[in-house]
């Protein structure tokens, strides 16, 4: 049997040499240079909040209201990939694999920490009283990880996937422009190039901040279980362990790999959650019930990042941040859960890309909340202060503390590994479709392989060089271009989906080539 040889072109495409070579010059620069490198990102980010986090703000709630107005509307019916388009997954598979691939590593980072922080740092200044801190604490975490994030998630994945599957423009980020073939040389060819480029790039940088993250709670609590200190090679070796499990799974593609992986961890995320219920069973209804009606009333203006802030800077620091995040992390989470909803309707997207995981995460910040908040009331399990640089321990310590079972941080150490690998499964796949600009169903191997080799080393050297932060920032700065990119195609989104449907409804024929004259 003769074995094809790939040109070396179609191997390694321009989407995966140039933005690998960006990605290793800025970390040369930063090396080289660190502290003016720094001090130049550090502005750039103050220039950013200072200009655009209005803008931040606004879109995020547009964001949310538009993808749950196209829910409720008959665009609702419209299905992903066509009227006879079939469901690869189980709803089961498909809602633990977008769920994973979203917030999975965050929820564990966060659960507890972010309550508690909110709770021994109040962020507003009327927060004077016990219950006020306390509801202000569980207000702000629902918000950070509830409705708007995925909301901003859900209308990506419906961008890329009612353009790529219902009009066949191809799986990519730029598949809201048409004539992108590069036979025709257009305007529009460049401009997708340009689009898919900046993707990678915030793809990238966006895995990587949270990979480290991932291995700082790793070692967290592998301190806190085992006594182990974290070293250079302690760091090296869970890179390397998880780059070994995570690029096995990424070979073997979606239905084995990535479907088992979020599968497991997400039977494990409720076994978790029925830890947490055993000892809070009492006050569970009481505490949804008391927070959730308030949350609601508050949630326009902290939209809006409207209230008497201690610190003048807070919505930047952390709303601002957030939503920064987010949406630097929507291209590599909206093609993945593109991806996986081919023969889904556009309102099941809705409702299992915002309502299922929204109602989940404020259930798991009830619970973790609650019980780190109750520990410290009972006997400052975390001390009298709380800063940034402890968070990756307060899991460990609350579940010590809490249970006395030596298997349950045990649990969370595996739960934790597996989001790492399950994260960097789905990112690897999506990076290597979006680079190698194929249709086919899956992308090659070598390109996975390869995406997957470069996200460990980026991480492994950020974590040695103590860069996490630095990092973090500028995602937070790859984040704007696409903030307002997605306004853009979110406005060209609705009138194609209006011409789908009407086309469709009214000639039962395939409603992409009746539209296909119509341009950007």
């Amino acid at each position: 049997m003769q074995i094809e040889r790939l040109d070396p072109k179609r191997r390694f495409p321009f989407l995966f040499w140039f933005p690998a070579l960006l990605v290793l010059g800025t970390f040369v620069v930063g090396v080289m240079q660190p502290t003016a490198f720094q001090h130049q990102v550090e502005a750039l980010n103050q220039v950013i909040y200072t200009v655009f986090g209005g803008y931040y703000l606004w879109f995020a709630l547009a964001t949310l209201v538009l993808f749950l107005a196209i829910g409720i509307s008959p665009l609702g019916r419209i299905r992903l990939g066509g009227s006879n388009a079939k469901a690869e997954y189980s709803l089961f598979s498909w809602f633990a694999m977008l769920f994973c691939a979203g917030m999975g590593t965050g929820l564990m980072f966060w659960g507890a920490a972010e309550p508690l922080y909110h709770f021994m740092n109040p962020p507003l200044a009327s927060a004077a009283t016990l219950s006020d801190k306390i509801a202000w604490a569980f207000h702000y975490s629902f918000f950070h990880w509830g409705f708007h994030p995925w909301a901003i998630y859900g209308m990506t994945s419906l961008v890329i996937a009612f353009f790529g599957f219902n009009l066949n423009h191809g799986i990519h980020f730029s598949a809201f422009l048409q004539g992108q073939d590069s036979s025709s040389k257009g305007w529009r060819y460049g401009a997708s190039q340009l689009i898919d480029l900046m993707t990678i790039v915030a793809i990238i940088f966006g895995i990587a901040a949270t990979f480290g993250m991932g291995v700082l709670q790793l070692q967290g609590g592998l301190k806190t279980v085992f006594g182990i200190t974290p070293t250079p090679l302690l760091t090296v070796s869970l890179v390397c362990g998880m780059t070994m499990t995570y690029l096995a799974s990424a070979l073997k593609g979606l239905k084995t790999g990535i479907k088992v992986l979020s599968d497991t961890s997400f039977w494990l995320y409720l076994v978790l959650l029925v830890v947490l219920v055993s000892h809070s069973a009492q006050t569970l209804l009481d505490d949804v019930v008391r927070h959730l009606p308030q949350f609601f009333a508050r949630l326009p203006a902290m939209s809006l990042g409207l209230g008497q802030y201690r610190d003048p800077f807070w919505v930047g620091e952390w709303t601002v941040k957030y939503w920064s995040w987010w949406i630097a992390w929507a291209p590599f989470v909206g093609i993945f859960i593109a991806l996986i909803s081919k023969g889904r309707t556009v309102r099941e997207l809705v409702f299992a890309s915002v309502i299922l995981p929204s109602a989940f995460s404020i259930l798991w910040f009830t619970l973790f909340g609650n019980a780190a908040i109750s520990l410290q009331l009972q006997n400052a399990f975390f001390g009298s202060s709380l800063d940034l640089s402890q968070v990756n321990v307060v899991l460990f310590q609350l579940m010590d503390q809490l249970t006395h079972a030596r298997w349950v941080p045990l649990l969370c150490l595996l739960i934790i590994a597996l989001d790492f690998i399950n994260s960097a499964d789905g990112a690897t796949y999506t990076i290597a479709s979006l680079s190698s600009k194929s249709n086919q169903e899956a992308p090659p191997g070598h390109l996975r392989f390869g995406w997957g080799i470069l996200f460990a080393a980026l991480t492994s050297l950020f974590l040695l060089t103590g860069g996490i932060e630095l990092l973090q920032q500028i995602t937070l700065i790859t984040a704007l271009p696409f903030a307002l990119l997605l306004s853009l195609i979110f406005l060209r989104l609705i009138p194609s989906m209006i011409d789908y449907r009407s086309v469709s409804t009214e000639t039962k024929e395939h409603p992409e080539k009746a539209i296909a004259d119509r341009v950007l």
